[in-house]
């Protein structure tokens, strides 16, 4: 087994020093090669000096390679460095991820001992900058920021949450390769427009052709966590970003669960009443409405967000849900 680490970088310079120290560290077992890619998506700064810099000052571990993708947007750079790669496993890590030295081995590990097993996601620990202010760790919304326990133990996790991080995200690069044949829904984070969800989707997609997807909470990484992350106009314009995206994502749930939906007639209809009723009920009459005001407007943003997407698809809802019906395994 041989992996391909890809790290997608956007004027990354302040960013890669510590992520790539921490790769360096990497523990990997006899017979274990492993490379190290690194997609510069149009920075505008010295991205690719830093990482060659940093990569020789760690003593080169492995060959590390650096290609250029022009197109911008995260999806565009995971792609871009999937195609540059060598190895048959692949391995996502944001420029702000900081692995432990095992995550590597772990992986072989869990692949070997389950053949059905295509995706594997690990735990994000939070580092912050500054310690965030009240209101936002009591509400835990560092969860939201690619960071905790997904489940409460280690498994095939597919039938249950049925998605992993795509920071740490390992998984076959022929899976990948397959699923990436049929256009995606979502475009992942793009300068600052804040939908996301590309990572779920990759892991849908997987549950549709048959395989299994594990989490496994010993496999665990740092996550930077900028202190404007923390602050309300972020979480405001992600929770607007993450809504969108749920509407798309809404899809693949009611195929993978065969939701009672699934076969009925006016799915879009009847999602979009029950969006309608709950941000009413909320907004207008505040029932049931969160009494922190800054979570007040969080979800108040959530459910704008999901709203607007779900009228996005107001012609094409039910093609897209014929179509993955189709494509299920």
């Amino acid at each position: 087994m041989n992996f391909s680490v890809i790290i997608c970088c956007y004027n990354s310079e302040a960013r890669l020093p510590e992520t790539l120290q921490y790769m360096a560290k990497q523990q990997v077992p006899d017979g274990v090669q492993w490379e190290l890619i690194i997609v510069d998506n149009n920075s505008t700064d010295k991205t690719q000096e830093v990482a060659t810099a940093e990569w020789e000052h760690a003593g080169k571990p492995v060959t590390m390679k650096i290609v250029n993708e022009p197109n911008a947007g995260l999806s565009y750079a995971r792609h871009k460095g999937v195609q540059e790669s060598s190895f048959e496993y692949i391995i996502f890590c944001d420029d702000d991820n900081w692995f432990y030295p095992d995550y590597i081995a772990l992986s072989v590990d869990i692949f070997k001992a389950n053949p059905r097993v295509k995706i594997i996601g690990g735990q994000g620990l939070p580092v912050y900058e500054k310690e965030p202010e009240k209101w936002f760790t009591d509400n835990k919304l560092v969860q939201g920021l690619a960071t905790g326990k997904l489940m409460e133990k280690s498994g095939i996790i597919t039938h249950k949450r049925a998605y992993v991080y795509g920071a740490g995200m390992v998984m076959d690069k022929s899976l990948f390769n397959t699923i990436i044949q049929k256009p995606f829904l979502l475009e992942d984070r793009k300068g600052k427009n804040l939908t996301s969800g590309g990572d779920l989707e990759i892991c849908y997609r997987a549950i549709l052709q048959g395989y299994d997807i594990w989490y496994e909470d010993a496999m665990k990484f740092y996550h930077y966590i900028p202190d404007g992350r923390c602050s309300l106009s972020y979480q405001l314009r992600l929770a607007y970003g993450k809504g969108y995206s749920a509407a798309f994502l809404r899809i693949y749930t009611l195929v993978v669960t065969n939701h009672e939906y699934v076969n009925r007639n006016n799915v879009w209809v009847r999602i979009l009443y029950r969006k309608l009723k709950s941000f009413i009920r909320q907004n207008i009459f505040k029932i049931n409405a969160n009494p922190d005001p800054n979570m007040y407007e969080i979800e108040k943003c959530g459910l704008k967000g999901y709203i607007k997407g779900h009228l996005s698809m107001a012609f094409s809802f039910g093609k897209i849900l014929e179509d993955l019906k189709r494509e299920r395994k």
